[in-house]
């Protein structure tokens, strides 16, 4: 707010009333001007404060949108037009990196799932290559098929992920469903690695979306098949909506257990395991959160692991990373 508006006709009307009185001026006469000021002053003050306070609404709207042009105050002085045109120009600059980082990113989505597309055909061929012919270690090569496989999908998956804006479709899931998929799709790493696959008698149904919470148990299925040697995996329900996958397996480090699901960690385990992204958790982690539901991990080194997952909240949330 101008301190002017409030100023001037202070010192103004002090000046008026030490001329009245060096001048000997009728007291009704100092008396009106003094009330003239008064009133210019109360007058001017309210104006002031009414665009003061339309310009503040404004800067809070441009705060939330600044992109806006449309938002930005109206200038008073030569000063202000000049701050606001290059805030303007700023904008334009800023809405046209915007829309290019768009566009690049759609380009980008395009290209991965038009290479995961593609790179299917040849594992395929080469599946078929294989049932097809005798050879020693037929079992290995399709086992690190089906790793290649999985690494496309994440692929796609991770791409997918942060631009899925209209992606999620939510409904009733029937987990058990999900959970018996995604054991099939893993049952010949069980057999090959001759672990055991213990599958509770339970229900549980959850609000989601079906495609993205299959990800996330068989991502999460894959990791404990991945550093499980012998034993096995169990699959359990736990209190009224969490679902429990609990392995035998080489277990996590506990100050590891914190960080495991932020992009990249590997820890302990990823600087055993080479071939550790560090992106799997990450993905189902931030694949749950924009569902509304959670992920926690309890683990003992050298006993096992025990992955979590509630999904007890009813109404996913409007997500935005």
């Amino acid at each position: 707010m101008k301190k002017g508006i409030y100023i001037y006709p202070f010192i103004f009307g002090l000046l008026y009333l030490g001329l009245g009185f060096a001048y000997r001026f009728d007291k009704m006469a100092i008396c009106y001007g003094l009330f003239l000021f008064v009133a210019v002053g109360v007058i001017c003050g309210i104006v002031n404060a009414y665009r003061e306070r339309e310009n503040r609404n404004r800067l809070l709207a441009l705060m939330n949108d600044p992109g806006n042009i449309a938002l930005y105050p109206e200038p008073r002085d030569i000063t202000e037009k000049m701050y606001t045109d290059a805030l303007k120009t700023l904008a334009r600059l800023n809405n046209d990196l915007t829309l290019k980082a768009g566009e690049f990113d759609r380009e980008k989505l395009d290209y991965y799932t038009m290479w995961v597309h593609q790179i299917k055909t040849p594992i395929a061929a080469a599946k078929l290559i294989m049932e097809n012919s005798e050879f020693e270690d037929k079992g290995k090569l399709k086992m690190e098929l089906f790793e290649i496989e999985q690494y496309v999908e994440m692929v796609l998956t991770s791409v997918r992920l942060f631009n899925a804006e209209n992606d999620y479709v939510f409904n009733n899931v029937n987990v058990v469903d999900v959970v018996k998929g995604a054991v099939r799709k893993y049952a010949y790493v069980f057999i090959v690695k001759k672990l055991k696959m213990d599958l509770k008698d339970f229900e549980l149904t959850a609000v989601g979306d079906e495609k993205w919470l299959s990800f996330v148990i068989e991502q999460i299925l894959s990791n404990a098949l991945k550093y499980t040697k012998e034993g096995g995996v169990t699959i359990y329900k736990r209190g009224e909506s969490t679902l429990v996958i609990e392995d035998t397996g080489i277990g996590i480090r506990e100050e590891d257990i914190p960080r495991v699901t932020q992009k990249g960690f590997t820890g302990f385990n990823g600087r055993l395991d080479k071939k550790a992204t560090g992106i799997g958790l990450y993905l189902c982690d931030t694949i749950l959160k924009r569902m509304n539901h959670s992920l926690t991990i309890e683990s003992t080194v050298g006993v096992g692991t025990r992955v979590c997952i509630d999904l007890g909240t009813e109404k996913p949330q409007k997500y935005m990373d």
